[in-house]
């Protein structure tokens, strides 16, 4: 058996910013012992997955995605989240 550790166990909630041709997604989610954020940049050149690192919380996880979106696209810049519902998980 082979087992991925890079793999999120399931998407708690996505987040969107963008701004001018700029972009970013996020997806949080549980993570081996935390909580992961995992960022897809997209915009000029090509789109590229990051993973932005594991976290206590998801409100941690958030507040990192906000900061990232206020430093590199713009301090005006929102992050619209969006709640995946249990339904929707299992």
């Amino acid at each position: 058996m082979v087992v991925k550790a890079n793999l999120m166990e399931k998407v708690l909630k996505t987040g969107h910013a963008e701004w001018g041709a700029e972009a970013f997604d996020f997806k949080i989610g549980p993570w081996g012992l935390g909580i992961g954020l995992m960022m897809r940049h997209t915009g000029y050149g090509s789109p590229k997955e990051t993973g932005a690192g594991i976290w206590a919380t998801v409100e941690k996880a958030q507040e990192i995605a906000e900061e990232t979106v206020k430093k590199l696209l713009s301090p005006n810049c929102e992050v619209v989240w969006s709640e995946i519902s249990a339904s929707a998980v299992d």
